[in-house]
């Protein structure tokens, strides 16, 4: 649908988004310009259980209010598990609504309250920009925010500006207590499960450990990474994923700090005082 929609305002716009793998492209929609079509928007950061619970409920609580004020609702647009203060972050609902609303294809949008539709200022400003070159509803479950007037538009830039630094205090805070984990050689949490550990991350999974030492081994007797992917490949050995060996998935696991029980923190080695690398809790492989 960002394909038709972007066609009525500019698509040189959208391509970027267009080309993004996450953005579902769908129909458009029809236009009813004697009723008020709004899109209900939900979403939460981290979805830690993935049962869409949260959202689930938030979309009952929109719904029930655009049923009180007698608007239709076109459709959910659902970013679950996605963060709205990462600006590295494409959320595709929210992209796909907001060509909606330029375009004219809902008339507004119903969100359960401000912070989940904008923690940084530059998507709250964007909206604005859209209520300013075409008017339409805007409400929250938690209160209303006129954002076509001075005095609601206003008061939705402080709500997004607290809501921004509650967001960079939580990251400064998580940051210093990761810091903290690792200068202890503790696990810090998160991440994908690597090979040759257990799902706790620092359990050493022994028929995985013998894989690495074998590895190890026929590299150093001058064998190549791509033979020895070939051979891991043809005997049916797993990677953690579901994708086969490649030489520098294999590089990558023999060269990482982890596998000799160091800890590093953001791709680093993390030193002690004295100037020496800070061995893990985990025993090395």
């Amino acid at each position: 649908m960002l394909r038709q929609a972007a066609a009525l305002v500019d698509a040189d716009r959208y391509q970027h988004l267009l080309d993004h793998p996450a953005v579902e492209l769908r129909k458009p929609l029809t236009r009813y310009p004697s009723r008020v079509r709004v899109a209900v928007y939900t979403r939460v950061s981290d979805d830690q259980e993935g049962r869409g619970l949260a959202v689930g409920r938030q979309e009952q609580d929109c719904r029930a209010l655009a049923g009180l004020r007698g608007w239709d609702v076109a459709y959910v647009a659902c970013d679950n598990s996605v963060s709205a203060y990462k600006t590295n972050i494409i959320r595709p609902e929210f992209e796909r609504m907001m060509v909606d609303l330029e375009a004219g294809l809902i008339n507004g949008i119903v969100a359960y309250d401000l912070d989940r539709l904008a923690r940084q200022p530059v998507d709250l400003e964007r909206a604005i920009k859209l209520y300013d070159n075409r008017p339409g509803v805007f409400a929250t479950v938690q209160g209303d925010i006129d954002l076509g007037s001075a005095d609601g538009r206003t008061l939705a830039r402080v709500m997004v500006a607290f809501a921004n630094k509650s967001s960079m205090d939580m990251s400064r805070r998580q940051s210093r207590k990761q810091r903290q984990l690792a200068e202890q050689g503790m696990y810090g949490g998160g991440g994908k499960r690597a090979y040759g550990f257990d799902d706790d991350r620092v359990t050493v999974r022994p028929a995985e450990a013998k894989i690495i030492q074998e590895a190890e081994n026929r590299v150093l007797a001058g064998e190549s990474l791509t033979s020895i992917c070939r051979s891991f490949n043809a005997r049916g050995i797993a990677t953690t994923s579901t994708v086969p060996w490649r030489r520098n998935t294999l590089r990558g696991l023999l060269l990482a700090p982890r596998i000799a029980g160091l800890r590093i923190y953001h791709g680093a080695l993390v030193l002690s005082d004295d100037g020496q690398p800070v061995k893990a809790r985990w025993k090395p492989i």
